[in-house]
């Protein structure tokens, strides 16, 4: 850690951009396994390079969308994996429309466009939604901080325990 601040007084990490860092190390060989490349002294240069996603301006609708209509013209959408449920007024039903289309829409997120986004009806178009609700569930179904039980109650119990509500009957 010492060896990275240090590097990192000198100069050798640069910002290039918005989206590039470029850190220099140095490297004595290549066995990771045996040393770090931090700890190294000679003047073998290894470049690591971390490149950020590109922002997209292409918004698809969610798959996890439902949306109905009401009686009174009032449009619900419901997101299931995020749980959002919102109910828009008639006058926002050709907007709503242009945005939650089969094809998406390039643009900026703003106004309605940017709430559809945070509540989870609208996703970027290279948004893996399976992948995510994969993840999602993995990560609830395989806790080990919770332990959840379910208890079964029937009037089949042979426990007759004495505080139990049920009369049994004799058998003889």
């Amino acid at each position: 850690m010492w060896k990275y601040l240090q590097m990192a007084a000198e100069g050798d990490i640069k910002r290039m951009g918005n989206n590039i860092r470029e850190l220099t190390i140095n490297t004595d060989n290549n066995d990771l396994l045996k040393k770090s490349p931090w700890d190294s002294e000679t003047n073998n240069i290894v470049k690591l390079v971390q490149l950020r996603s590109a922002k997209t301006n292409k918004w698809v609708a969610s798959r996890f969308n439902a949306k109905i209509t009401t009686d009174k013209d009032e449009t619900i959408l419901w997101n299931s994996y995020t749980g959002a449920v919102n109910a828009f007024a008639p006058e926002h039903k050709t907007t709503l429309s242009k945005l939650l289309n089969r094809d998406g829409f390039n643009g900026e997120l703003k106004g309605l466009a940017k709430y559809l986004h945070e509540r989870g009806f609208l996703v970027a178009e290279a948004t893996d939604e399976y992948r995510r609700f994969q993840l999602q569930f993995g990560q609830q179904q395989y806790r080990e901080d919770i332990l959840e039980l379910i208890l079964l109650a029937s009037e089949d119990c042979n426990f007759r325990c004495v505080y139990c509500y049920e009369d049994f009957p004799i058998l003889s």
